[in-house]
């Protein structure tokens, strides 16, 4: 099995005292499943976490980039590879689930919500396999 690297990047917001704050983000890994065209870290690999913090208490929104492919194998066909993400998001007053998507994504966390944690799977799915070498993915989390 081949060890991949899943980055899940976040971005401290420079914004008024009022504003939430993203931190504390540990990396993940992908490992290649049975059918060899997906890499993923819910299968044979590990999620990424991070924490979303708010000091003074008003509702916030968390949104998620559409996740990018950051590294791939020596040769990979990028053609029709895609990476994706799904998430949870558990805290006061949060229980938010985003299935597998290409797409960007997010949710609204209600006033009080003090700690968020956010738990990342990520998979790159191509119809052409895998060759040898490090694969990443990232996405970008800001709150508002």
């Amino acid at each position: 099995m081949r060890a991949l690297t899943l980055a899940a990047v976040a971005i401290l917001l420079a914004a008024p005292a009022t504003a939430c704050q993203v931190g504390g983000a540990t990396t993940g890994s992908l490992g290649v499943l049975p059918s060899a065209n997906v890499y993923g870290s819910d299968t044979g690999g590990l999620p990424a976490v991070l924490t979303i913090t708010d000091a003074l208490q008003p509702a916030y929104h968390v949104s998620v980039t559409a996740p990018s492919i950051t590294a791939a194998g020596v040769g990979f066909n990028m053609s029709g590879a895609v990476a994706e993400i799904a998430y949870t998001a558990i805290g006061t007053g949060v229980s938010f689930t985003q299935d597998f998507t290409s797409a960007a994504s997010g949710f609204d966390a209600p006033a009080f919500a003090a700690a968020v944690v956010m738990t990342f799977q990520s998979r790159i799915v191509s119809p052409s396999g895998f060759t040898t070498g490090g694969y990443g993915t990232r996405v970008t989390v800001t709150c508002s």
